[in-house]
């Protein structure tokens, strides 16, 4: 916050005014240096994050996804506060220069309209008030933005081990309704639930050395020092008690969900393809009438490398045999091909590694594999069961992404539209979650 430097020459209009806050040029120092370098960085963190994605099981890769979204959101809130920080300062720099030049502030007689309108022109504060203003908003957004980059960390970091507990939970109990979860949450925080009501209630009439006082102080110090850094705490205490408590949970907790939300929409738009602001009368959908670029493998850029949707060579194959890409999700293929092909569960992949000096018996089971992914996945064109298609395992040289490839033979195909059809029926986690059946049409012309 600003603070009065006594050895600072207020009256003098060129200089910095005597009010500002001694860290203003670190701040635009740190606020411009680093902006610039964070635009490209949420394309690249989840550029990053998607081949995890793939290769890990739905229950692992729902923790991964978990962590990507607080990631995301201590990374927006990095942009936003250095973002807002920037068009603060340059405010607070464009009035300092204006003031520089015109010491006096505006001259309200000279303004155009009537009296009541110049009367109401002199209840506006002061250049050199606004300039304090402006110079105390910009470190208040500064703080705040810290604090809201540290909540994200620290949330992720009680959220995730909490739901990965539920997940062992289920593997070793069969249950999986999050109750685990609540459980831990509740184990961490009910003790400081617990001081708090205590402290609200009776802290007036316990002395410092009773002993229900002392635990209470105990559980405090605890939290503060394992939960929360000092740092935050003593930011977020000052901010509460010199601005008003309610006002800054507000603008915390509010600015904490929207980059949440930000991050959930921008996740789910990169899976499906859509954004906000699509045309409303010309849908995006699964249809043999829409082209989408992640569908074919010459038009699929950086950022849709790592996608787990099936996907074709190009608009317009030139070889008798046509390329259909299935990207293996470990999550949904796995565990299809423990419940419908439980033969296969029974072998272990690396029952399969091991046995490398048995190549009869690693192919025999990778084609049994590959059967039950084609079988799962129902391949068609133009809704016809082709007759010839060869399977093979593929591994994405981009991503290092493993799934199956198909090859179909297009030979006999009339010119003109064609549609590749792929349904994939929803595993049992999927059905109990609620989850639709997936279908894929994917246009192509010969």
């Amino acid at each position: 916050m600003s603070t009065a430097d006594p050895q600072q020459d207020a009256g003098t209009p060129d200089a910095i005014p005597a009010k500002t806050t001694p860290t203003w040029e670190m701040e635009l120092l740190l606020s411009g240096a680093t902006v610039f370098g964070l635009m490209q960085a949420p394309a690249y963190l989840y550029e990053a994050a998607e081949p995890l994605f793939a290769r890990l099981g739905s229950d692992y890769a729902f923790l991964a996804r978990m962590l990507m979204m607080y990631l995301g959101a201590a990374l927006y809130a990095l942009l936003a506060t250095f973002i807002l920080h920037l068009l603060v300062r340059a405010a607070w720099i464009a009035a300092v220069g204006v003031r520089s030049m015109y010491p006096d502030g505006p001259d309200v007689s000279k303004l155009r309209g009537g009296p009541i309108g110049r009367r109401v022109a002199l209840e506006l504060p002061s250049l050199t008030q606004v300039i304090d203003r402006l110079d105390n908003l910009a470190t208040t957004i500064f703080a705040l933005g810290a604090i809201t980059v540290m909540g994200a960390l620290i949330t992720a970091a009680i959220a995730v081990p909490a739901f990965a507990l539920d997940f062992i939970a289920e593997s070793r109990f069969g249950q999986h309704d999050f109750n685990w979860s609540l459980w831990v949450i509740g184990l961490m925080f009910g003790p400081l639930v617990i001081a708090i009501v205590i402290d609200k209630l009776f802290g007036a009439k316990l002395a410092a050395t009773n002993r229900v006082a002392r635990i209470v102080a105990a559980t405090y110090r605890v939290y503060r020092s394992t939960v929360s850094p000092s740092v935050t705490t003593v930011l977020m205490n000052t901010l509460m008690t010199r601005l008003g408590t309610v006002r800054v949970l507000a603008i915390y907790l509010t600015a904490l969900t929207g980059l949440m939300f930000v991050v959930v929409l921008q996740m789910k738009s990169r899976s499906t393809g859509s954004a906000i602001g699509d045309y409303a009368q010309l849908p995006v959908a699964r249809s043999g009438l829409v082209v989408q670029p992640f569908h074919y493998l010459d038009q699929r850029n950086a950022g849709q490398a790592a996608r787990l949707d099936p996907y074709i060579e190009s608009l317009r194959p030139q070889d008798a045999w046509m390329r259909v890409y299935l990207p293996f999700d470990a999550g949904r293929h796995g565990k299809a091909i423990d419940t419908d092909c439980p033969a296969l569960a029974l072998v272990p992949p690396a029952a399969v590694a091991d046995g490398a000096d048995d190549v009869t018996f690693i192919d025999a089971d990778l084609s049994a594999r590959l059967e039950c992914l084609a079988r799962l996945h129902h391949l068609q064109i133009d809704g016809v069961t082709p007759k010839q298609v060869d399977y093979s395992v593929y591994i994405d040289p981009d991503t290092g992404v493993r799934g199956v490839m198909a090859m179909v033979d297009i030979a006999e195909l009339a010119r003109g539209r064609h549609v590749v059809e792929l349904h994939w029926q929803p595993t049992l986690r999927e059905v109990e979650w609620k989850r639709m059946r997936s279908d894929y049409r994917i246009p192509f012309w010969k």
